[in-house]
Formats: structure tokens, C-alpha cells, sequence
């Protein structure tokens, strides 16, 4: 039986009296496979509690002091690890929040962000100062701080803020997105105009994704040959491509990713020798004007790579969760 001390206390982030108390120290709790509770129990808190019932399952797993308090969270994650609902998961290395922010910064360096990005880049929510399980996603959607949270990520880091309008209230998702974050202290970060305009970000993944060569940079986006048609970069992207105009054989291809149409940026491509225009989110006004064929795809289709590629660069999970989408026609 784990060493029991009985008496009055308050355990580390208890809203009230503790009795029993679970102290996993950095060991792991299941060595025989290598796995730590750590991240999964309240992130770099060594600490975690447990009800008393669960005390007798974790009996010869581990050597713990308990202790009991009110934290209903932690008592239900923990339950679904010894139930096996929830994964264990291995242990990372932790590093400082500001030295992988200084990492981040390296990559997008904010001063390279749009004047409409002020504020709302960089840190948007301060968690604990450690960060060993980072995540990767493209929003901070529901499914994604979910998935982030339930597998006990340090910081995700994510394209489009979740706090895009001035906080003047609290309710709704948002009073649930930073109940949830907050209460487990997960920092998030967010990269966005200065990642689409940095070298090897938004922009020259998806370029070289659709293997573009002899490219020219645009104030946003790039202009280069691509040796793909259009079925291929349907393809390619996982989405189906709406076309305004007649593209032709598209040799020479402008892409910008994310919401792209802007009919300056569409002119700039067209005075580079672009054939065509990629990007997501066309306005009628727009296509109408344009002197170029317009290829419309998705906004996180074009996007999501970067992400993607920053995850694996680093080592990182990313989360997918792309936007339900159906395609109809007068045949369906």
C-alpha cells in the first residue's frame, strides 16, 4: 500500500483542506514501459491527486504519498489512464517557454507580421513557465485544445489567434476555451502574417509543396513555373479547386495562402507573368475584376502544411482538424 500521511494541508493548486495527496516526483508511474503521468496530471507539477478507491490500483506501481483534495479534473484523467481510455504518455524534455519562444521568433520574427496583427501574435495566453510537450495545429479549435489538453500539451502552438476581437466579455466558447486552457495552464502561441511572410514559412511550403521553380516573392506570396495541372493540385491539397476563368494549362502559377485574393496582390502577380492565381476565399467583386484565372481551394488546405512542416521540424505533434466541407452538384 502507497505511504499514507493523514492531516489538515493544502495540496499544490487546491481549492480546499487535502487529505490524500498522490506525489509522482519525475519517475514514471508505469516503468516497466517508461511512461510518466507528469504532463498528463497537471503538466510540470510533480504532484497529482487521486480519490480513495483508486489508491488500491495503483498499489506496487509506484512508491506515493496521498493525500485527497477537490480537483475533479485530475481525478477523471487519471481514472481514464488506469481504465486505459486515456494513453499514458512518454516523457519529454522540458525547456524554458522563452527559450522556444525565442526559437519561434527566430523563424517568424514578429516585426515581419502585418500591422493588424499587432497584439494578437506571440503569446496569447501565458501558461507555466516550462513547456516539454509542444502541439502544433492551424486554429485553436474546440477539437483541437481538447485534444491538446486531454494529451497534455505544454504549449500549442497555432497560425490564427483564438482572441482575433477586443475581450470586452467573457461567455461562450471563449469563456470555455479559457476556462479550460487557464485551469491547466497550457501556454499558446500564435505565428500568423509574419509566418506567412518569413522565409520557409506559410508561403514557400505550399510553394514548394506544388514544386514551383523560378520563383519570383511577392509583397505577399510567390509567383513561380509549376509543372502540375489542376487535378494534381487538387490532389496535392486534399480539396476540391473552384476555377474563375479559363486556366489553361497553368504553367505559371501565383500562390498565396490563406484568405489571398486581394486585387492588388492579383495585379502584382499578373505584371510578374502569372498565369493563373491560387488562393482561398474569393470575393464575387473580385473575380469579376480580375485579369487573371482565379483558382479557389481552402483556407486550411493551403495553410495547414506550414504547420505541418513546423511540427516535424521540430518534433512536434501537430493536430489535424480540417473543416467539414461537401461539394454538390445538380447530378447529387
Amino acid at each position: 500500500m502507497p505511504e499514507v500521511e493523514e492531516g489538515p494541508g493544502r495540496a499544490h493548486g487546491a481549492k480546499g483542506p487535502c487529505r490524500h495527496y498522490v506525489n509522482l516526483g519525475k519517475r514514471p508511474l508505469f516503468p516497466q514501459f517508461g511512461y510518466d503521468c507528469g504532463h498528463l496530471l497537471g503538466g510540470h507539477h510533480t504532484r497529482t491527486a487521486i480519490p480513495d478507491p483508486l489508491i488500491d490500483q495503483i498499489d506496487g506501481l509506484v512508491h506515493v504519498k496521498v493525500y485527497f483534495y477537490e480537483n475533479i479534473y485530475r481525478y477523471c484523467l487519471l481514472l481514464a489512464v488506469i481504465s486505459g481510455i486515456l494513453p499514458l504518455h512518454t516523457t519529454y524534455p522540458s525547456m524554458e517557454r522563452e527559450a522556444i519562444i525565442r526559437q519561434l521568433e527566430a523563424i517568424a520574427p514578429p516585426e515581419l507580421a502585418e500591422e493588424f496583427d499587432t497584439g494578437r501574435i506571440g503569446l496569447v495566453v501565458e501558461g507555466r513557465e516550462e513547456a516539454g510537450r509542444i502541439c502544433c495545429a492551424l486554429d485553436a479549435s474546440p477539437h483541437v485544445v481538447a485534444k491538446a489538453l486531454a494529451s497534455g500539451v505544454d504549449m500549442l502552438v497555432v497560425h490564427h489567434t483564438p482572441l482575433w476581437a477586443p475581450v470586452t466579455k467573457i461567455g461562450g466558447d471563449l469563456a470555455v476555451f479559457l476556462r479550460d486552457v487557464l485551469q491547466t495552464g497550457m501556454n499558446v502561441y500564435v505565428l500568423h502574417t509574419n509566418f506567412d511572410h518569413a522565409p520557409g514559412g506559410v508561403n514557400d511550403v505550399l510553394g514548394e509543396m506544388l514544386q514551383l521553380s523560378d520563383i519570383i516573392p511577392l509583397s505577399l506570396g510567390l509567383v513561380g513555373d509549376c509543372p502540375l495541372s489542376l487535378p494534381d493540385i487538387s490532389d496535392l491539397l486534399g480539396v476540391p479547386l473552384r476555377v474563375w476563368g479559363e486556366p489553361g494549362s497553368v504553367s505559371r502559377l501565383a500562390v498565396v495562402g490563406g484568405s489571398g485574393f486581394d486585387p492588388l496582390l492579383i495585379r502584382e502577380a499578373y505584371d510578374e507573368g502569372a498565369g493563373a492565381f491560387l488562393s482561398a476565399e474569393l470575393k464575387h467583386s473580385v473575380a469579376r475584376a480580375s485579369p487573371l484565372p482565379l483558382i479557389e481551394a481552402t483556407h486550411y488546405s493551403l495553410e495547414a502544411p506550414a504547420m505541418r512542416e513546423l511540427a516535424r521540424r521540430f518534433g512536434w505533434d501537430y493536430i489535424d482538424d480540417p473543416p467539414l466541407m461537401s461539394l454538390w452538384t445538380s447530378g447529387s
